[in-house]
């Protein structure tokens, strides 16, 4: 499934019945992506990540600070949560990339 049917408008796009929140197209290594939030409004601490890695093909990367309360470590925005969710794409795609 490409990325783009996370975002409105493509005829796979499924969001608001699951729950993504503004979905943004974004470039992850120089891949097409699209980065999302999904949950309950006020609840959420996650940001993920769809790469597009070929034609019909993506891969989700989804980074969610489990943390029970605030800590130093804590990420608390969504740029940082998604930048951390982007770190971890381009990782995957380094580790593919090697592999070939």
């Amino acid at each position: 499934m490409p990325a783009t049917t996370y975002v409105p408008g493509d005829a796979l796009y499924r969001g608001d019945e699951i729950g993504i929140r503004d979905p943004r197209v974004v470039t992850v290594a120089g891949y097409g992506a699209v980065e999302l939030e999904y949950g309950p409004v006020g609840l959420t601490s996650n940001c993920s990540v769809a790469v597009d890695a070929g034609p019909e093909i993506s891969f989700l990367v989804t980074y969610s600070d489990s943390s029970q309360e605030s800590s130093a470590s804590t990420v608390d925005s969504r740029p940082e949560r998604c930048a951390q969710a982007s770190r971890a794409a381009a990782m995957v795609i380094a580790t593919a990339g090697a592999r070939d």
